[in-house]
């Protein structure tokens, strides 16, 4: 049924990201705009998220791609790139792996994760020369953890109040939080 909020999710937290397809064969590009709501980005390897993200965008070249266009099969060159940025970013940091054994999670990466990040250089306004770099720029407000394994675990967060004044909620347990620890209870560090 019809209502104003209909898409304040969609509004609030979605972003596109751009995936595209060249075809090194008669360079023809393709391009498929995709919604996210969380930017899933993978940690494993990365000393900080600007590594992650430059990896994201990197792309990957595929052998033996049948090309729609020039109909023979080529090499393809596979990238992604941030198309639209929500007004408010959440990024998800893939920092587990799953092992064979036992299927447990393994969470012993470190990563940098700043106060304040733009990936103006991530999106497809940066390769177009367009935009302006300030728009893309975002404030870390909140974090959120896992503690546990694949079987189980526990979730909770730590926001950001005020410019100085972080508060954990987990579960019943509402407390102040030192910012100084981020780094450490929660990137590894």
């Amino acid at each position: 049924k019809p209502s104003p909020f209909k898409y304040v999710v969609e509004d609030s937290y979605g972003g596109k990201i751009c995936n595209l397809t060249i075809c090194s064969n008669c360079k023809t590009v393709n391009e498929r705009p995709e919604t996210f709501y969380p930017l899933s980005l993978e940690i494993k390897g990365y000393k900080n998220i600007h590594e992650s993200l430059s990896k994201f965008i990197q792309g990957e070249v595929i052998s033996d791609y049948q090309c729609d266009a020039c109909k023979q099969k080529a090499d393809v060159t596979k990238s992604c790139l941030i198309q639209k940025v929500p007004n408010f970013l959440i990024i998800h940091l893939q920092g587990f792996a799953l092992t064979t054994r036992n299927s447990r999670m393994e969470d012993q990466f470190k990563i940098v994760v700043p106060s304040e990040l733009n990936v103006y250089n991530y999106t497809t306004d940066k390769q177009k020369g367009q935009g302006n770099p300030d728009e893309y720029e975002f404030k870390l407000k909140g974090i959120v953890l896992h503690y546990g394994s694949a079987e189980f675990g526990h979730y909770f967060s730590y926001i950001k109040e005020t410019e100085s004044k972080w508060i954990e909620f987990n579960d019943e347990r509402v407390r102040e939080f030192d910012p100084h620890d981020i780094e450490f209870d929660c990137f590894g560090g």
